[in-house]
């Protein structure tokens, strides 16, 4: 059986920092992830770039492979989250936590909407898996909404969701502070 390893982003940070679960703000855990796959199976044209510096890149061949990634775990409630989404979000709360500030240091009103897919309003306890975040103020009198940040996901092996701030974020944050 071949082993393939992977782990994007901050090592570092990973280690070392301690992260809580977005769910019930309980300490996580680190967990090693493993799945087998078969060399002849769908899936496995996903992990093609995984052996493009071991074996000469060679997934040729009927062999099952080991695929090992890191992950963060939460023994309360029993939920697995990907590094990469949990560094993401992490940095989205703290931005948004910044926005809010702001806005309370200006009296502003201020509300932050998190989307689906489907354009339903997300519960607060499944945030994290939202699809758009969209903040709303008050400007001349009515309501102004912007999408201010974006979930976007690899379209390989690696399956987790990371979020993007977008150009109206910039825009609420220079309106906030002038005003």
């Amino acid at each position: 059986m071949k082993k393939a390893y992977y782990f994007h982003g901050n090592i570092i940070k990973f280690l070392f920092k301690k992260h809580y679960c977005p769910w019930c703000d309980n300490l996580l855990s680190k967990k090693l992830n493993h799945k087998i796959v078969n060399s002849n199976s769908e899936e496995a044209k996903k992990y093609k770039s995984l052996y493009s510096s071991t074996d000469g890149g060679s997934i040729i061949g009927n062999f099952d492979s080991d695929i090992r990634h890191h992950l963060f775990y939460c023994g309360s409630c029993d939920k697995e989250i990907e590094h990469k989404t949990l560094f993401s979000y992490e940095k989205v709360m703290a931005k948004i936590s910044q926005i809010i500030e702001l806005a309370r240091s200006k009296n502003k009103d201020l509300h932050i909407l998190y989307y689906d897919e489907y354009e339903k309003i997300v519960n607060r306890e499944d945030k994290i898996f939202f699809n758009k975040a969209v903040i709303a103020f008050k400007m001349n009198g009515s309501y102004v909404e912007r999408v201010c940040f974006i979930a976007l996901k690899n379209q390989n092996y690696e399956q987790a969701v990371y979020y993007k701030s977008t150009d109206h974020l910039k825009d609420i944050i220079k309106i906030l502070r002038q005003e």
